[in-house]
């Protein structure tokens, strides 16, 4: 894969994920854009890492990975990972003041595999010369 198509899909998912912070923390403070915001402001290190970790594990799924049926295979990759973190956590997550409960860890999931399974569909699929 080339920098300029991995930097591409990795700004949509960083936006993408960013977007979810927000309507998460907007239906959890009830609308309080001050306190949205704020919140917004100290989890986007946490939004970068994750988008970093998926990016990478993608890329390198999509690379190393030979056959099509494999190359799937690598959107599942970050699931693997944050999946065996929570379950080492103990199901109990907390990062920084927000306790991850398990339902929002299965949506996050769901958005992450989307995220990926879309990504790969763009980039492996052939292109039509004319």
């Amino acid at each position: 894969m080339e920098f300029k198509t991995i930097i591409k899909f990795s700004f949509i998912h960083l936006v993408l994920l960013t977007f979810v912070l927000f309507l998460r923390f907007n239906n959890k403070e009830n609308g309080d854009m001050n306190v949205v915001v704020f919140g917004m402001f100290i989890y986007l290190p946490y939004i970068l890492c994750l988008t970093f970790l998926n990016s990478t594990l993608l890329t390198l799924g999509l690379n190393y990975f030979k056959t099509s049926l494999l190359k799937w295979f690598a959107a599942a990759l970050t699931l693997f990972v944050l999946t065996i973190w929570f379950l080492i956590s103990g199901r109990q997550l907390e990062i920084h003041f927000w306790e991850v409960m398990q339902a929002e860890f299965i949506i996050l999931n769901l958005i992450l595999l989307f995220l990926n399974l879309a990504t790969i569909y763009f980039v492996t699929k052939p292109k039509n010369e004319n």
